[in-house]
């Protein structure tokens, strides 16, 4: 039985398609209840739907695990607005005080308004406003993803956020394509006199029928995602079973073995068939276990025989969702010692880098690596706040594996992916200077 950590970005994947199905879902349902429920009750159905959206939907509860409802917040504040514009119209329609601007014959009060022509454009507006830059990138900052990544997990905020970005653009287009569809055919073609059968086909049939092919839709885009380094997520809903055993309550201390300038992995057939290429040195411990490098260093020997080598911790994680902690240890082996006993094979970098770009390493040895290559370079690169170290623009330090334990650089402290990210050789330095110093840096 193969033990293997907790993979938020497939998790992560899945719960967005599923707010996808279950917000859209929920505005279509207005849309379609609205031909069978008096425009009266309509209202207050819109503002009950929103409330249970708000106490149970997707993502209503955030961890550092969860995407961070950006469709559900959409879906929200949609039905919210067209509750408190269809309460308008019916009060409106009550105190006649519509009479002041239309032909009291050419209105039917018994149909004061058609929810497709309220939900629909609303929704277009909400999502055009959540996707600019400044109300996008401030909603980012008050998520528990830190300006675009999550420091824990790299790839995790990537792959949360473009996705959310992919399918707001995506609710943007079909909410306004069938705006411009029904308001046309309302000024062109509508008779105020009753819903008959071409007003059902544009105003109830066309909107469910999109809401069922966008289901087709999500599920075929978005089950897989390629990303740029040729890693593969696909979207997963269920825990790890079929022989694997997720691993809870514990600490987890991950061995990256290096030596001759070549890192030890688990190359067989059956790992790189499931894209799981990994560390084969893993040990289990108690919760209680709190990093000590020494009892890492007794385990490493006992485990493998081996006593000529150096260790290092690298850094430690959280997973909260099966609350287990994470350590990283690096350990040197020396040239000279006897390493045919260990299990696994050899692997050089530009190997290594072969098969991150074709998604065939395990997510947690992937997140070791960009971790430890981001943070290694930035520090060769650049000081702490970001300047060169050499004047010389996008100057590229060299990076060995059997160099990493003689770096003196703290790979715990996140603010050096922020440095990555953020230096003299990224553009308008010089402004963000200004906006970003040691004094206002996140914590740890």
């Amino acid at each position: 039985m193969n033990t293997r950590l907790y993979t938020p970005e497939s998790h992560a994947l899945a719960a967005i398609c599923n707010e996808w199905y279950i917000t859209f879902g929920s505005l279509t349902l207005i849309v379609v209840a609205s031909l069978y429920v008096s425009p009266l009750w309509m209202p207050l159905i819109e503002l009950v739907l929103a409330v249970l959206l708000a106490l149970f939907g997707p993502s209503h509860k955030l961890t550092l695990e969860r995407p961070c409802g950006r469709l559900n917040r959409i879906a929200i504040y949609t039905l919210i607005l067209t509750g408190l514009i269809s309460f308008g119209i019916n009060v409106a329609y009550k105190t006649e005080f519509v009479h002041h601007f239309f032909d009291i014959e050419t209105l039917n009060t018994s149909i004061p308004y058609i929810s497709s022509l309220v939900v629909f454009p609303i929704c277009t507006f909400i999502t055009a406003f959540e996707l600019l830059p400044v109300v996008r990138q401030r909603h980012i900052q008050h998520c528990y993803l830190h300006n675009g990544y999550n420091p824990r997990h790299p790839m995790l905020g990537r792959i949360v956020h473009a996705t959310y970005k992919s399918l707001e653009f995506k609710l943007l287009y079909i909410c306004l394509f069938i705006s411009i569809v029904d308001w046309c055919y309302y000024f062109l073609c509508y008779n105020n006199s009753s819903i008959n059968r071409s007003d059902s086909f544009f105003f109830f049939v066309i909107p469910a029928t999109i809401y069922v092919w966008s289901i087709v839709y999500v599920r075929h885009s978005y089950s897989t995602l390629t990303l740029s380094n040729g890693r593969i997520v696909q979207a997963v809903n269920a825990e790890p079973t079929e022989g694997t055993m997720a691993v809870t309550d514990s600490a987890i201390v991950r061995f990256l073995v290096v030596h001759h300038d070549c890192l030890l992995l688990d190359v067989s057939e059956t790992a790189m068939t499931e894209c799981a290429v990994d560390t084969p040195l893993i040990e289990i411990k108690t919760h209680s276990y709190e990093g000590d490098t020494e009892i890492a260093k007794n385990d490493f020997e006992h485990r493998t025989g081996i006593s000529d080598f150096t260790i290092k911790k690298l850094y430690a994680s959280e997973y909260p969702i099966h609350r287990n902690k994470v350590y990283h240890f690096l350990v040197d082996i020396s040239p000279k010692a006897n390493v045919d006993i260990l299990p696994g094979t050899w692997m050089p970098l530009n190997a290594i880098d072969s098969m991150m770009k074709s998604g065939l390493l395990a997510p947690a040895l992937s997140d070791e690596i960009f971790r430890v290559y981001t943070i290694a370079m930035a520090w060769k690169t650049f000081d702490s706040h970001g300047r060169r170290r050499y004047p010389i623009r996008n100057y590229r330090p060299t990076f060995r594996l059997e160099d990493i334990h003689k770096w003196d650089v703290d790979y715990e402290d996140s603010q050096w992916l922020r440095v990555a990210k953020h230096n003299q050789d990224s553009p308008f330095w010089f402004i963000k200077k200004f906006f970003w110093s040691p004094a206002n840096r996140q914590p740890k």
